[in-house]
């Protein structure tokens, strides 16, 4: 696994054959890696979305679809982490299912932290 920090120029370091990860937030630093990101080396895409905040995050969202090409985002919930490590398990599971050796690349910027902790303990 290689983690891309913030010195690096993540763009550099995407190779083809990449999933992509990303949460959209009513901020717009959630469109900032998407809206950059070579879309011929990505060969899938899944968008997040906190079901708790869906009407604040639902421009964002379909915005992040559009340019990732993504049909529909997957639900995540703030307040009950069952479903929220079920979503994760889900996308995962279709990950090693359908793209066993892609790479993945995971923008954390606007995943709540609680979020960030379950992905990252079911990906070890």
């Amino acid at each position: 696994m290689t983690v891309i920090s913030g010195k690096s120029n993540v763009f550099d370091e995407v190779r083809c054959n990449t999933v992509f990860l990303c949460c959209a937030s009513f901020e717009g630093r959630c469109l900032s890696v998407a809206k950059n990101l070579d879309m011929s080396k990505v060969a899938a895409s899944y968008v997040f979305q906190y079901k708790e905040f869906k009407c604040q995050t639902d421009i964002k969202a379909k915005r992040l679809m559009k340019r990732l090409k993504c049909n529909s985002t997957i639900e995540l919930s703030n307040s009950n982490p069952i479903l929220l490590t079920d979503a994760f398990v889900k996308v995962l599971d279709e990950i090693v299912e359908i793209h066993l050796d892609s790479n993945l690349l995971i923008d954390i910027t606007t995943f709540t932290r609680e979020g960030l902790l379950v992905l990252i303990k079911l990906l070890k």
